[in-house]
């Protein structure tokens, strides 16, 4: 299955089994309210929103029952103390047109 992501003026093609994190770019200052992210083991996140002053100001939830929220830095990673298992890095963002 592939994962087709636009970002900015760039198009990536990223294999769900073999992401190239080196590779992808993510800019989370680019989102709306709504957005569906894509974490690095394919899990689908809904992006929630800003938070001012904080140095991991974007907030998410994922769509999986049960795993939660959290926060992501400007570029998708995830808070580096107290992390979950669970917790991964946002690694794309799902075009509208394919909601």
């Amino acid at each position: 299955m592939r994962i087709f992501l636009k970002l900015g003026k760039i198009c990536l093609e990223v294999n769900k089994n073999n992401i190239d994190m080196e590779n992808t770019t993510i800019d989370l200052r680019k989102c709306e309210v709504g957005d569906i992210l894509i974490g690095r083991s394919g899990a689908k996140l809904k992006y929630l929103g800003y938070t001012e002053g904080n140095p991991y100001p974007h907030n998410v939830k994922y769509l999986t029952p049960g795993l939660g929220n959290g926060s992501r830095t400007d570029e998708g990673f995830v808070f580096r103390f107290k992390r979950k298992d669970t917790d991964e890095d946002i690694v794309g963002i799902e075009p509208k047109k394919l909601r």
